[in-house]
């Protein structure tokens, strides 16, 4: 069965507003979204909720607002499980050539290990 594609100007403003001056080549090395799809997505087509978290992840170095996203494409926003935020921060690190395939991997398994209380770090970092 087939989903009904949906389309938000709104969205697409978000879209096209966090992708700046990134030419779509950029932005799929960024995101691993393709080239097509971004931007169909900048014309305001509507992706499931786990591409948005996608390019969210992959501009993180710009902060987009995952909520106002999600939000503008008719989605409920969700807090992200840790496994989740790790998972999307490893992800972020390897499309951005900061880690390979490999050592993220790596860092991740270390982290099921002993994982990082991010409550407890931030205040050590504020304190």
């Amino acid at each position: 069965m087939r989903r009904e594609s949906r389309v938000c100007e709104e969205f697409g403003e978000l879209i096209r507003e966090i992708k700046g001056q990134d030419s779509f080549g950029q932005a799929e090395i960024k995101t691993g979204i393709s080239q097509a799809y971004l931007l169909a997505m900048g014309r305001g087509k509507v992706p499931q909720p786990d591409i948005i978290r996608k390019f969210a992840a992959g501009y993180a170095d710009r902060h987009p607002d995952l909520e106002a996203l999600l939000r503008s494409a008719g989605y409920e926003y969700e807090h992200p499980k840790p496994d989740m935020v790790r998972e999307q921060m490893a992800e972020y690190l390897v499309n951005t050539g900061r880690l390979t395939p490999d050592e993220a991997k790596k860092v991740l398994s270390e982290l099921q290990k002993d994982p990082v209380d991010l409550e407890e770090w931030h205040e050590g970092k504020s304190a």
